[in-house]
């Protein structure tokens, strides 16, 4: 939708990084996006310069890069800090992407303005316009006295979800699974959630993005 077609990849080398760069990579296509480029790095590292410098090894020292958004699936921490790094490579003009992991309020503190336009995905989005969420976080707030998060968001969709299918006469456990199984765009807390008969699950989740050195909302 954002008219992006041309990716690199800079992840750590460890199971969350490498399956996220993998799965990434071959669903790709399928949205009509190539991944031009994909770096590995050490997960203990702490200084990712030389290892950003790698993304544009191959151009000359003025030439633009050749991919128009940069994913990164590391924690807030670390994917700031390289935020912070590419305008000094001469990498700019790219939208970064990210995993839930930057919803955190670290991401915004530590890379300041290099977010800004950034896009990442959440579990839940306490700030959400849509009404359910929030009267469940106002609900919340009175009754405990904080603000919740994706915990007990998943918390209330899960009990929501059985206590509506539980109603009624008493439902056998092989019935209770058969109806969990057939559940279907179910307007969670979390996102829109469906189940499959082998237990999998599917969700719309929140698309976030920063402005201004605030997130937002880009879908639901």
């Amino acid at each position: 939708d954002m008219k992006i077609h041309r990716f690199a990849i800079f992840h750590p080398n460890d199971a969350f990084g490498n399956s996220f760069a993998q799965s990434f990579t071959a669903r790709a296509p399928g949205h009509g996006i190539s991944v031009v480029r994909t770096v590995g790095y050490s997960p203990d590292l702490v200084d990712f310069k030389d290892a950003v410098q790698k993304l544009v090894a191959h151009l000359s020292k003025d030439e633009p890069p050749d991919f128009e958004a940069l994913l990164i699936p590391d924690t807030a921490i670390n994917a700031a800090m390289v935020a912070s790094y590419l305008p000094y490579l001469n990498i700019k003009g790219v939208r970064l992407f990210g995993p839930t992991l930057w919803d955190s309020p670290d991401f915004l503190r530590v890379g300041g303005r290099y977010v800004e336009g950034s896009v990442f995905v959440s579990g839940f989005f306490a700030s959400s316009k849509l009404d359910y969420v929030q009267e469940f976080n106002d609900q919340f707030y009175y009754t405990f006295g904080y603000n919740p998060s994706v915990w007990e968001a998943s918390a209330c969709d899960t009990a929501t979800i059985l206590q509506n299918l539980l109603e009624g006469p008493s439902v056998p456990r092989e019935t209770l699974r058969d109806l969990i199984s057939s559940l279907e765009g179910y307007p969670g807390l979390t996102g829109s959630t469906s189940f499959s008969s082998d237990g999998s699950v599917e969700k719309t989740i929140y698309v976030l993005t920063i402005s201004n050195a605030t997130v937002y909302e880009i879908a639901p």
